[in-house]
């Protein structure tokens, strides 16, 4: 495997850049908070902006959305220079901070507003929301109000509510920060699907590791407003290129899963493997491979129907053994007194 350039600002593929970043800079009450950044984001890609909350992630959103004005350097999306245009003049939306959401109004009421505010058709914004409350899983609550739903279904609400406008991009901010990790966990899960899904190009800034890796096709780490490096969550586990790089990764805590299973007692082998005496097995097949630090989850569909995740440290496969599971059938076997179940 190449170890790539820490300031590579190519994206994957040969798709085109939806952003285009080049040599930019940027300021809050006076003070610099970027430093010159150089980056691509593909179009239909999902990148993150990883660092802590100095690092100027929030900054770099804002610049991007145009409600902050930039102090040198350029901004492109798509063909259009759009440095100087202001946030209505953007194919961009964005889900900062707050929900925001409008507590007298229902979940298919608050969607739908940008629309109208637009002046969109009303058939057309009924398509348009019933479409998008089904890609967020929302279509049964489109009646209730904000105030009647859990703090995750409200992060949907305001998630269907930027998608509706079909953005080019999509920007988040810390768009899991106010959630318990239960709901993070789950989140995370369904931004990966409406991203997938839609195809939208997706840039987010968190200071959770965990969000980054798990979601990500790509990571840029920042430190006091400079990329320390740009990268694949493999290659950002596997290859920091720079002490912070690694020192900011650090272990990350185990997620919640439908089977917690010892990760030094599961085995994932080929169907059909004879099994050691007393351990249990099913089959099933790899749907995804997450990168979490020093750990790999791979999530399977067992025969069943019933997912679960097995957690594999590094140690004993590496990233590369890992990818090569993707939609694999495979063999999952562990000591039946290993098991403990996550109530």
């Amino acid at each position: 495997m190449t170890i790539q350039d820490v300031r590579r600002p190519a994206p994957r593929g040969s798709r085109d850049a939806v952003i285009s970043l080049r040599d930019l800079y940027g300021s809050v009450c006076g003070i610099d908070v970027l430093h010159g950044i150089d980056l691509d984001v593909a179009d239909g890609e999902f990148v993150t902006l990883l660092g802590p909350a100095d690092s100027g992630m929030s900054t770099l959103l804002r610049l991007i959305a145009g409600y902050d004005t930039a102090t040198a350097g350029s901004i492109r999306l798509g063909a259009a220079e759009v440095t100087a245009f202001p946030p209505f003049m953007r194919d961009v939306n964005a889900v900062f901070g707050g929900f925001a959401l409008f507590p007298e109004l229902t979940v298919a009421q608050n969607v739908e507003y940008p629309l109208q505010i637009r002046k969109i058709p009303r058939l057309e914004r009924s398509r348009r929301v019933q479409r998008v409350l089904q890609a967020v899983g929302l279509s049964r609550l489109e009646h209730r109000r904000p105030d009647e739903l859990t703090g995750g279904e409200q992060h949907l609400i305001a998630l269907a509510r930027a998608l509706v406008l079909r953005p080019r991009v999509l920007l988040l901010d810390d768009p899991f920060g106010r959630l318990p990790e239960a709901s993070r966990t789950q989140m995370r899960a369904e931004l990966r699907r409406v991203q997938r899904e839609l195809g939208t190009t997706m840039l987010m800034a968190t200071t959770d590791h965990e969000d980054a890796l798990a979601l990500s096709d790509r990571v840029v780490v920042l430190e006091e407003g400079r990329i320390a490096q740009i990268g694949t969550p493999a290659e950002i586990i596997e290859y920091p290129q720079a002490a912070y790089v690694a020192a900011y990764l650090g272990t990350p805590a185990r997620q919640p899963v439908l089977l917690d299973i010892r990760p030094d007692k599961i085995r994932i082998g080929s169907p059909g493997e004879p099994l050691a005496t007393g351990e249990v097995a099913m089959l099933g097949t790899v749907r995804d491979v997450i990168h979490t630090g020093p750990t790999t989850r791979l999530v399977i569909q067992l025969d069943g129907g019933t997912a679960m995740v097995a957690v594999e440290h590094k140690l004993r496969m590496s990233v590369m053994d890992a990818l090569g599971y993707r939609q694999r059938r495979v063999q999952v076997s562990w000591p039946d007194d290993d098991v403990t179940p996550m109530l």
